[in-house]
């Protein structure tokens, strides 16, 4: 009988792991039972199998082939698996069945697998075995392939993320690998034929790197060359931009390109975009084919996958598992076995576009260019130095090539860190002599095959390697079997991933199993399930608060891990993992700010099971090593566990506070210290973290927490420039009412006098309604003006109007002092009159002109003094300070002058005349009439100046307007 579900050939073999034909002899077994029973019998068959494991199996086997191959028996035969409680043994199944089989699927069971996934998705069947069907399906989605078959898999994969995106977002392992596949794929689809869904895949992508920016950032260097090839689609072109100038707005943790290539990417993406039958080929030509026999497998290999323009550029993702995923052992890179570099070589010379080869060069160096000895693995850059140094005799062009690729890629990669990718490089060639992995460089450096153009860019870049190298070097042996001694050394060997028990089960890990530098046969195996292995009283918790979700339930969880000693890394690694998904779960939609001040509202507040956290880390301040290591990773895959935490002490601290728990009841800041102890951040880091995360989240808590943040970290909050930004970019008016309450209430304290220049030198920086909060903020503290005085020289009046304004509506109130006018006279002027200086002098005029013109005068002959003090003056015709002067000065201060010079003449008079008690006589009628018409003179040079009245005439003040326009006339 002819199989509806797999595609047999003639030519096939029988199916080795008898796979296929277990599902063909239980739907052909159970086919009349199925379909000859209704829901009461079904049951009632089931019940009479009960013991034989091998019935039931058959009958749930049955049930999937049904629903895989007839689609108006599928929603019946779906009924039936989930009233057999089929559902686990089913996602298990699928999960093997598309990571071993789907290549040989029918088209109906191919259409038919989305169907089923939609309805596991829809209804939450078993959601961690239902992401694990999704991550193989998106290793079946090839790229390089744009066949209908895959672009029907593709596309309707795609409609479904799409549809059910918040079930997606729940797994962060799977959103980081949604991303890494779409994005690698939209570089197949550019052609026409492919515009709409080019669209949707847009659309989505650039939604989900945008929303979840947190979780991608775990793709790291890999994620940027993904980018690289897409960067003309105007959606990731804006995105580029984000990344590159404004990297805060796609996650307050992002700090740019240069964090992301210096994260390195598990193999577990890079894996994703090799299919399951690729991998299994590719591995068999690395450790089975002997050196000099391969071109038969590689023609293969070409025939197989290569024969489109498209699938070329499945070189690069080739490329690059070989180098990240592929280490060998010491025995094997010693074998006849062919080496990594020589399939690399391979790979690199066969290619036929243009495009695609400047990829795959770029994906042979790429862990080369921020290359970190005591971080990155040697075996990464292995292959592309030993490509170029088997390749300089008998293929020197390809040597040639990717030398002078490495030249120019220092400059033209990253312009901006054009020193660290430098350095980076550096780096790897530094270690790869130092390992002797190769015994010499001059053999590349300096051969005679390289043209003299590329000679000298190499002499230009790599100076520091001719002169520390050996000149006088001798021709390579060529000989592939080195002393390999800088390979980590183990006993694995290389095998397949089908040769691997239930490979296809793929489970997120953290950071505790960080794989990267294992074997991959380990790797796999690390993929099996875990939870049979853990206490069985933790397993039992853990599953009731998954399922309940339940502040209650957490804190009994939490006990019994505090108990606990004996859990392994890959064992605490699930168990945060599920803990940390179903809190991210329990978040949404719920609300933490209390709709009232009273007891129940504010203890609702904080009644979600995240605070069963916190409550632990309150009472053991110090913590044991289980909760720390969990509220370390609570905090890495939930960002806002830090703000939540500082809503927790308030809310604590004003509920004890009220029960009259005086000696308890306060905001308990040494917790919040321990937690960024913990998560290892400096507290004043995390706090602007924290804070700029609540203000953008809730900035009703955030005004809320507020006083207390500044009350328990003045040290931190006074003066901050970095908080003080996020406090005035989310106020209004009712928040700078309150906070002006609580200011001069005595309740709050934001500014002290010591750093406000700094303060105020970071604020003209603001918006015009930011700078209007910030100057009533900080006239509320009555800081003195002495503390800021000195700001005065800085304003620019086409810059700063705002600063100008609030501190000229400030020295109104302020008496003259020496100091102060001699900031006044100190700005530049920039050749014209100062409407600023010109505007505070005439109100000083008006209440303290005697005094005013003291200082002034005082001034100018400090400036220019008299050459002897002591010595007779003569008649002068002007006085010394007004001869001294520069005429510049003279034009504009005439009559401030000739006042000046009435009051030396007046002084002289005065000592001349004065009897020996030293008192000055009354000034007689005709002298007070001089000084008031010298004074007035003042004023009307002041007022009549042309840039001043126009300056004058457009502030609209009113009395003081009109005032100021009759003494001008």
């Amino acid at each position: 009988m002819k199989s509806a579900l797999f595609y047999q050939s003639l030519i096939d073999v029988p199916d080795p792991d008898g796979l296929e034909e277990k599902y063909d002899r239980a739907f052909r077994t159970c086919e009349e039972i199925i379909y000859g029973t209704n829901e009461s019998d079904l049951q009632g068959l089931m019940s009479s199998t009960v013991g034989n494991e091998k019935q039931q199996e058959d009958i749930m086997l049955a049930l999937i082939y049904t629903i895989l191959t007839d689609a108006e028996k599928a929603n019946k035969a779906y009924s039936d698996l989930i009233i057999l409680d089929g559902s686990s043994f089913a996602t298990n199944n699928l999960a093997i069945l598309v990571a071993e089989k789907y290549p040989k699927f029918n088209e109906i069971p191919r259409r038919q697998l989305l169907w089923f996934l939609n309805e596991l998705i829809k209804n939450q069947v078993n959601v961690q075995e239902t992401s694990n069907i999704v991550w193989n399906i998106l290793r079946q989605a090839s790229g390089g392939d744009i066949s209908q078959k895959n672009i029907a898999l593709v596309e309707g994969l795609l409609d479904i993320l799409v549809e059910h995106r918040s079930w997606l977002e729940k797994d962060p392992f799977l959103v980081g690998t949604v991303v890494y596949t779409y994005t690698r794929l939209l570089e197949d689809h550019h052609g026409p034929q492919f515009s709409n869904l080019q669209k949707k895949e847009v659309s989505f992508v650039i939604s989900l790197i945008r929303d979840r920016f947190g979780d991608v950032m775990q793709l790291g260097r890999e994620f940027v060359r993904l980018l690289q090839n897409i960067s003309r689609i105007p959606e990731f072109e804006a995105l580029w931009k984000d990344i590159l100038h404004n990297p805060k707005s796609l996650c307050p943790t992002f700090n740019g390109v240069l964090q992301l290539m210096q994260t390195k990417t598990s193999r577990r993406f890079l894996r994703s975009r090799l299919t399951p039958d690729v991998e299994r080929k590719l591995h068999f030509l690395i450790s089975n084919v002997k050196f000099g026999n391969q071109k038969r497998y590689q023609d293969w290999f070409q025939e197989k996958y290569f024969t489109t323009p498209e699938s070329q550029s499945l070189r690069s993702d080739l490329i690059r598992f070989i180098i990240v995923s592929i280490h060998p052992t010491n025995d094997m890179l010693c074998s006849d076995i062919i080496p990594r570099w020589a399939v690399i070589g391979w790979l690199l010379t066969s290619c036929t576009n243009a495009v695609a080869q400047a990829n795959a060069k770029l994906s042979l160096f790429y862990d080369w260019l921020f290359f970190q000895p005591l971080k990155d693995n040697i075996m990464n850059i292995e292959p592309g130095i030993l490509v170029m140094y088997h390749s300089i005799k008998n293929h020197p062009l390809v040597s040639c090539t990717l030398l002078d690729f490495l030249c120019r890629i220092m400059k033209n990669f990253y312009p901006k860190e054009e020193e660290k990718v430098r350095a980076g490089i550096f780096n790897s060639l530094h270690i790869i002599l130092e390992k002797q992995v190769i015994p010499n460089l001059m053999p590349l450096l300096e051969s005679a095959k390289l043209d003299r153009e590329l000679k000298s860019m190499l002499r230009e870049n790599f100076r520091e390697f001719f002169s520390s190298s050996d000149t006088g070097y001798s021709e390579p042996s060529w000989d592939n079997k080195l002393n390999i001694s800088y390979n980590a050394a183990t006993t694995d060997d290389l095998r397949f991933s089908d040769e691997e028990e239930d490979s296809a089960i793929m489970s997120m890990k953290d950071e505790h199993s960080d794989d990267d530098d294992l074997p991959l046969s380990k790797v796999i195996k690390m993929e099996k399930p875990i939870v049979q292995t853990i206490p069985e009283d933790i397993v039992q918790s853990l599953n009731s608060f998954v399922t309940t979700k339940t502040l209650d339930n957490i804190e009994l969880l939490l006990e019994l891990l505090n108990e606990s000693s004996s859990l392994s890394l890959e064992q605490e690694a699930y168990v945060h993992e599920k803990i940390v998904s179903t809190l991210k779960q329990s978040l949404i939609n719920y609300t933490i700010f209390p709709v009232s001040k009273s007891d129940e509202s504010l203890s609702d507040s904080i009644n979600n099971p995240i605070f069963g956290i916190f409550k632990l880390l309150y009472k053991e301040e110090n913590g044991k090593s289980n909760i720390i290591n969990l509220v370390s990773y609570i905090q890495k895959h939930i960002p806002c566990t830090g703000y939540l935490l500082l809503h927790y002490l308030k809310v604590y601290a004003k509920l004890q506070s009220r029960r009259k728990e005086t000696l308890q009841g306060i905001f308990k800041s040494s917790v919040y210290t321990h937690f960024c102890n913990v998560i290892e951040s400096k507290l004043e880091h995390q706090l602007k973290f924290d804070l700029d995360l609540l203000e953008k989240n809730d900035s009703h808590i955030f005004f809320w927490i507020l006083p207390d943040l500044f009350k328990e970290y003045k040290q931190i909050m006074l003066n901050n420039g970095d908080l003080l930004s996020i406090l005035i970019g989310a106020i209004d008016a009712n928040n700078l009412r309150d906070i002006i309450f609580s200011v001069t209430q005595g309740k709050l304290v934001i500014f002290r006098s010591d750093g406000i220049l700094q303060i105020i030198r970071d604020s003209l920086e603001f918006e015009t309604f930011e700078q209007f909060c910030f100057w009533q903020l900080l006239q509320a503290h009555d800081i003195p003006l002495e503390s800021f005085q000195d700001i005065l020289p800085e304003l620019d009046a086409s810059r700063h109007a705002e600063a100008l304004t609030y501190i000229l509506l400030l020295l109104r109130n302020e008496k003259p002092s020496t100091d102060l006018v001699k900031c006044l006279l100190s700005r530049d002027s920039r050749n014209k009159a100062d409407a600023f200086v010109i505007s505070v002098l005439r109100c000083w005029c008006e209440e303290y002109e005697g005094k005013l013109s003291e200082i002034i005068a005082n001034l100018l002959m400090s400036k220019y003094p008299q050459n002897s003090p002591n010595k007779r003056k003569r008649p002068l015709k002007s006085s010394p300070s007004q001869n001294c002067s520069p005429s510049s000065e003279q034009k504009y201060f005439t009559d401030l002058f000739a006042l000046a010079a009435e009051d030396e003449t007046s002084s002289t008079v005065g000592r001349r005349s004065t009897s020996s008690r030293g008192r000055k006589p009354p000034a007689t009628k005709k002298e007070l009439s001089a000084s008031n018409n010298s004074k007035k003179s003042v004023e009307n040079t002041l007022a009549s100046d042309d840039s001043t009245d126009e300056d004058w005439s457009k502030q609209k003040t009113g009395k003081r307007r009109k005032k100021a326009i009759s003494d001008s006339e």
